[in-house]
């Protein structure tokens, strides 16, 4: 009987460790459990490319800002086409002038006048080319100011579809995919670029 409380010590001391390691070893068991019962939103992704080439409203605009550009390219090669012909014809007037007056078919007053004519030309055609190198400058710089305002305003309409998107199904990121951008690998089924264009189309 003198041993019951040194034996119940030991049954308790037992009872105590047990119960210590049952719940450190829950501790240590419960994030796993809450890891797998947390649900991560998706991260997902629009491939640039196909974004590009099958947005109806990009395409139009593309097409319409080609054929401007091929508009004016076109006119400006024919004002150049027209001003070396001009400057081949002076060439050659000068070069006519030249060989007369060598030759002594040409009185000196004659020659002046003549090459007076040929001076106020050529200055003519210098103006010319430089009013041409102008307008390739300014028609360049329009081009490029217009394609840029475009391309704000469809960055704009694009952010904000995928905005409206990525409120609506609970996305963490939409990522572009495509080259260049920073996703090098991507599973195809978090691929959410027919969507997008099915609601960037529908809108057309």
């Amino acid at each position: 009987m003198k041993n019951l409380p040194l034996i119940l010590n030991v049954i308790l001391f037992l009872l105590v460790g047990y119960l210590f390691m049952d719940k450190s070893s829950a501790k240590e068991e419960a994030p796993a459990v809450v890891e797998e019962s947390t649900e991560i939103p998706p991260i997902v992704y629009i491939n640039s490319d196909s974004l590009i080439k099958n947005y109806k409203e990009f395409q139009v605009i593309a097409k319409e800002m080609e054929a401007r550009e091929k508009r004016e390219d076109k006119a400006l090669k024919a004002r150049g086409r027209s001003l070396e012909k001009e400057v081949g014809a002076l060439q050659q007037e000068m070069m006519a002038l030249q060989n007369e007056a060598q030759g002594g078919n040409l009185s000196r007053v004659n020659y002046e006048a003549r090459a007076t004519k040929i001076a106020e030309k050529e200055q003519k055609l210098t103006a010319k080319q430089q009013r041409l190198m102008g307008d390739q400058q300014r028609i360049a710089g329009e081009l490029m100011a217009e394609g840029n305002r475009i391309n704000d305003s469809l960055q704009m309409v694009i952010r904000g579809k995928l905005e409206g998107l990525k409120a609506e199904k609970g996305y963490e990121f939409i990522l572009s995919y495509g080259p260049g951008s920073g996703v090098l690998v991507a599973d195809p089924k978090y691929d959410i670029t027919d969507t997008v264009l099915s609601i960037l189309n529908s809108e057309q």
